[in-house]
């Protein structure tokens, strides 16, 4: 996680994310993600600065933690600077899926800098 931010290579970020919750249970997945949160906000955003990143937005798209016949939610976690319309910005953005038991979620980065 801290070298996809050294490098500001938003991919790799995103596959080292989708390998985590390929791995844990799916019922557990917006857990995972509140941990992420509590940890971008309390760890990664001081160090922001030293690695010259701006902001960080993670969208999950689909059916999070649930199963049946359940309607679809969306997970979106913002940290720092995250602007789509500010022209000091850079972003990196990766588009990925992960496939579930239940279907397909969409997973969003971007990374500002």
């Amino acid at each position: 996680m801290h070298i996809s931010f050294i490098l500001k290579d938003s991919s790799l970020f995103s596959t080292w994310l989708k390998a985590i919750i390929l791995r844990i249970s799916f019922w557990k997945t917006r857990v995972i993600f509140r941990f992420l949160r509590y940890l971008f906000l309390i760890y990664f955003q001081h160090t922001f600065s030293e690695l010259k990143i701006k902001g960080l937005k993670i969208k999950l798209k689909g059916k999070i933690s649930v199963a049946g016949n359940s309607r679809k939610r969306t997970i979106v976690y913002k940290i720092g600077k995250v602007s789509h319309s500010s022209l000091d910005l850079r972003i990196s953005h990766t588009k990925t899926t992960i496939t579930t038991f239940t279907g397909v979620m969409g997973f969003q980065v971007w990374l500002f800098y």
